[in-house]
């Protein structure tokens, strides 16, 4: 039976951890490349436009609508919406997703799990329980 690629990412890392005592991207690249190429993407062709699709999605994140109290605001967020022709998942200008009860509820819910997936990653901290309970909180409320 073939191995997903969960499964192998997890014995790749393992390893690495178990020969250098941490994990970085370049480590488990050159893993994958000594190990026969199991789990990265290695046609030059489709992993550079799998690149490029995520520094496309880096470069629209990044984008600052005004700066506030020293802080960057986001001018675009990832969020679904609901078309006549179906949905579509993509960025949409701040003010539109505000403007758009639909909009504005996937932004939120998204928004959510991530702050859950964030509570289950560091699970180990102490701070991540009470800051679970307070979305937990807020969700009832």
């Amino acid at each position: 039976m073939k191995k997903s690629k969960a499964k192998i990412a997890k014995e790749y890392c393992q390893a690495i951890y178990d020969e250098h005592g941490h994990i970085t991207q370049e480590l488990l690249v050159a893993y994958d490349k000594r190990h026969g190429k199991k789990l990265l993407t290695w046609d030059d062709k489709e992993a550079a436009q799998k690149f490029r699709i995520e520094e496309a999605a880096e470069w629209i994140a990044n984008i600052a609508l005004e700066r506030q109290a020293g802080r960057s605001k986001r001018a675009y967020y990832n969020t679904v919406k609901v078309t006549e022709s179906g949905t579509i998942r993509a960025y949409f200008p701040v003010e539109d997703i505000a403007a758009d009860p639909q909009m504005y509820d996937s932004a939120c819910q998204l928004f959510l799990s991530q702050i859950e997936g964030l509570t289950r990653q560091y699970s180990y901290l102490k701070e991540a329980g009470i800051i679970a309970n307070a979305v937990e909180e807020l969700k009832d409320g």
